[in-house]
């Protein structure tokens, strides 16, 4: 077949609805994630990303969405169709995300495929993206039991969590990278903020330091299913161990834990948090791999 070069790309509007949902049906069946996001992700202001389709001959042939964050942009879902491999789509696409995210001043952008999926991770690497981290989604079957209050375990404060933080150097440049949802950007007191808005945060230790801090984030904001983050921002892999139990405690004591449909956390791969997530009967699923390409 010929190359794509009469691609064009325009902003997803609504009515495109029942052909993205074909071609999501023809590449992944019923795995694809983007049919439950689509009516979030189609209706998003500028300033907070866009769903763009490709177009050939009046049809669309393939799609992705970005995100932004600051001067951080995030690129996720790149679909082509079935019949539509081989013509350099993706690559158009790819390059595409790449002039807009360049002309709106974004100085990086990343995303997160499998780390089996050996086609996309050469066609970023053809772009000069960069392998930069290797998570691996884990997630928890079942029903979560509280275990009992020892006196330790406590919400954490804002300005105890940036003395925690800024001890252990996490707030300091270059900043580490941790999802938010499947979106993994750096961290920051801005992005602390918006977690605990939506989430909230356990903390480990006496009234005076914390030794061990974890994160839930609740992803129905997302447009998602209603589940659970978690993110472990320090401590030892026993205190990890002690934050998971008391979980449901805490989530009581939230308005946004009605129809919970499971717990996953999204740990670095060999990290002491993948340790305890392992230990506390999570089951492992997709390794992941995020790239990155700097564009200043």
């Amino acid at each position: 077949m010929p190359e794509a070069e009469n691609l064009s790309t325009r902003r997803a509007v609504r009515d495109d609805k029942a052909e993205v949902l074909e071609i999501c049906e023809r590449v992944y069946g019923e795995r694809d994630y983007l049919p439950d996001v689509w009516d979030n992700w189609v209706s998003n202001e500028p300033s907070s990303g866009e769903f763009r389709i490709g177009m050939t001959d009046g049809r669309i042939v393939g799609f992705y969405h970005l995100a932004y964050r600051g001067n951080q942009s995030w690129m996720e879902s790149l679909r082509v169709d079935i019949g539509q491999r081989r013509r350099g789509v993706g690559r158009r696409l790819t390059h595409d995300a790449l002039d807009r995210v360049t002309e709106r001043g974004s100085r990086v952008i990343r995303l997160v495929t499998s780390q089996k999926n050996l086609g996309s991770r050469g066609l970023f690497r053809g772009q000069a993206f960069e392998e930069v981290l290797f998570p691996h989604y884990m997630k928890f079957e079942g029903a979560m039991h509280a275990g009992s209050d020892n006196g330790q375990v406590r919400n954490a404060e804002r300005d105890e969590i940036l003395k925690f933080l800024h001890n252990s150097g996490s707030l300091a440049p270059p900043h580490f990278l941790s999802p938010l949802w499947w979106r993994w950007w750096e961290f920051d007191e801005t992005m602390l903020d918006e977690l605990l808005v939506n989430g909230s945060a356990i903390g480990l230790g006496d009234n005076r330091n914390l030794e061990a801090l974890l994160l839930l984030n609740m992803t129905s904001r997302f447009g998602y299913k209603n589940s659970v983050q978690i993110t472990f921002l320090g401590g030892t892999i026993q205190m990890m161990l002690t934050l998971i139990k008391h979980i449901p405690r805490f989530l009581d004591q939230t308005s946004s834990n009605e129809g919970i449909t499971g717990y996953f956390s999204i740990p670095t791969t060999g990290s002491e948090a993948e340790t305890a997530l392992n230990q506390a009967s999570f089951h492992y699923g997709t390794e992941l791999v995020v790239v990155q390409k700097l564009l200043t």
